[in-house]
């Protein structure tokens, strides 16, 4: 009986350990095949029937700015700061993915926010390449006629392994930031859309 009883343990605790192997393994290919889909749908902007950009949408913040995205993406306003004559921040992105380790934070394939700061574009560049934690390439750039500086920035864990890209706009006693997150892994798909974002800001200001 004493023998019997063993076996039958033995059994039991094999069969929960393959339980919660299989459980944990699932979740893990349901995760990956959701990511997978994620890309997929992205590319599928990339591989548009005439052109990359074909299908654009236009977001318009009253007598502020415009700014064009691709069709099917979202645009949030936020609630958040305080910033010149009332303007909100929004953010721009593809869909959700999946849920980051860090205070439940949900991480997009490509995600771009954009908000004025009521300081100067000399002195917004400056803190902005203080506050960078690697600066691949930088440099003057032209936007909707206005001048315009980008910093292509390498970002630490604290992004979840994403990149960033930055198109600070010059305006009177004020700067306009336009800023991205993206998966390196999916450079070649995401810095065209995100390149196409920045460049189709417009003032709306006189």
């Amino acid at each position: 009986m004493q023998i019997k009883f063993y076996r039958l343990t033995v059994i039991l605790v094999i069969g929960f350990v393959h339980s919660i192997t299989l459980s944990t393994s699932v979740k893990a290919q349901k995760s990956m095949l959701e990511y997978k889909e994620a890309l997929v749908n992205t590319k599928k902007i990339k591989q548009g029937e005439n052109s990359k950009f074909q299908n654009l949408e236009i977001f318009v913040m009253p007598s502020e700015y415009s700014i064009r995205y691709p069709k099917g993406w979202f645009v949030d306003i936020e609630a958040w700061g305080k910033e010149p004559r009332g303007v909100k921040p929004i953010t721009i992105y593809d869909r959700q993915i999946y849920n980051s380790s860090r205070e439940s934070e949900l991480i997009r394939l490509i995600t771009t926010s954009i908000y004025p700061v009521s300081v100067s574009f000399e002195q917004t560049i400056q803190e902005s390449k203080s506050q960078s934690f690697k600066i691949m390439r930088q440099g003057y750039t032209k936007i909707g006629g206005k001048e315009a500086y980008r910093i292509w920035n390498a970002l630490d864990s604290e992004t979840d392994g994403r990149y960033e890209i930055t198109t600070l706009i010059r305006h009177p006693n004020e700067t306009m930031v336009i800023s991205s997150l993206y998966f390196p892994s999916n450079a070649g798909v995401a810095v065209p859309i995100i390149q196409k974002i920045h460049g189709s800001y417009r003032s709306l200001r006189p």
